[in-house]
């Protein structure tokens, strides 16, 4: 665990140098307000920094032992982990739209392609590293001196926390310099005090990594994690690009974000439990 505290002060020292050096770079060519530069420089930092603590995570050792390669039944893990999670998801934004929370937002081809486009490419690039990160860096690290129950609970816990780290949108300095990253990046952590806007947030992230984790747990890979963890993500950009929550009006139980909505906390928690009955356990040699 010592690791992960290092390498965790390690990716938001360099993630905040990196967001103004990408922003000095890029102002002009792209039109990117500075808070996403900070997201996407954790991103970066976070994949440089898994090279760096590469011996102290023991990652040439613990690839091949965690099945991380290509088996026979792969393919049938990553089909499972779509339909998985394209029904899980699909059935909130289906709820939501059946009540009238959610509406189109005036689809065109071209908005349509893009928003495709845009959640594929995230979908790819965050799904395959969280998991990497908090299935098997942390999860897999904690469940040798504890139960594996406890170990995939407290993984979860952390990934939903880390979570909520996000920079505000209304986070716009001035004049950016070369400090402006670790000041968007103290505010990343105003969430964590605010129980009552976030609290079911972080419920409903908690059942995600739970439901993540059970997947290792049963297959012994990442295959099925990533692939249900890329199309949540998949599905939550098309939803937020392509449909619209008019004004006022708020999903279920006091939210405007499809992961925090109490439809999605009970179809999340059927879905944890079902997961954890249902899904076979493998045994890899």
């Amino acid at each position: 665990m010592q690791v992960f505290i290092f390498y965790f002060l390690s990716t938001l020292g360099l993630a905040g140098l990196l967001a103004p050096v990408g922003y000095f770079i890029l102002d002009g060519v792209i039109s990117y307000p500075f808070y996403r530069y900070i997201n996407r420089s954790l991103m970066i930092s976070a994949i440089l920094m898994l090279f760096v603590f590469r011996h102290g995570f023991r990652l040439e050792a613990r690839w091949k032992s965690l099945g991380f390669d290509w088996e026979f039944d792969t393919l049938r893990q990553i089909w499972s982990g779509i339909v998985i999670g394209g029904t899980s998801i699909g059935f909130v934004v289906a709820v939501e739209w059946m009540f009238g929370v959610r509406h189109g937002g005036g689809w065109d081809l071209w908005s349509i392609a893009t928003a495709v486009f845009q959640g594929i490419l995230i979908a790819l690039l965050v799904a395959p590293l969280e998991e990497f990160i908090f299935r098997w860096m942390i999860q897999s690290r904690l469940t040798q001196p504890l139960q594996e129950w406890k170990g995939i609970m407290i993984g979860a816990f952390i990934f939903a926390v880390v979570h909520l780290f996000k920079v505000p949108p209304q986070f716009k300095p001035m004049s950016v310099e070369w400090y402006s990253g670790y000041q968007g990046i103290y505010l990343m952590f105003g969430p964590l005090l605010d129980l009552e806007d976030y609290g079911i947030k972080l419920i409903s992230l908690w059942l995600v990594g739970i439901s993540l984790g059970i997947l290792v747990l049963r297959t012994g890979t990442l295959w099925a994690s990533i692939a249900l963890h890329g199309v949540w993500i998949f599905v939550i950009q098309l939803a937020s690009k392509l449909t619209v929550i008019p004004p006022g009006v708020e999903s279920f139980w006091r939210s405007r974000d499809i992961i925090s909505g109490g439809a999605t906390m009970f179809t999340l928690a059927i879905f944890t439990v079902m997961i954890w009955v249902f899904y076979p356990r493998y045994t890899r040699t």
